[in-house]
């Protein structure tokens, strides 16, 4: 369980530490909490120009954590 917690800090931290727009931050934390994301958020994803890049950094997988990123990002401020 620590080393998913540490997961959930290590993509919030790369995203905000790479400029990420809080919008797409907000998109991925509703597909994990949520499991689903609507056409329209994937074609508003995909317009994003390192969209390719978050893609393959990270694997989209099962959302088995503690914290969403709203909540990550609450904890750090």
């Amino acid at each position: 369980m620590k080393r998913e917690q540490n997961e959930v800090f290590e993509i919030r931290d790369y995203l905000v530490e790479n400029d990420y727009p809080n919008g797409l931050i907000n998109i991925l934390d509703d597909y994990f909490t949520n499991k689903a994301i609507a056409r329209d958020e994937i074609e508003e994803m995909m317009k994003q120009d390192n969209f390719a890049e978050l893609v393959g950094s990270y694997q989209l997988r099962g959302a088995k954590r503690e914290l969403t990123f709203r909540e990550a990002m609450q904890c750090k401020n």
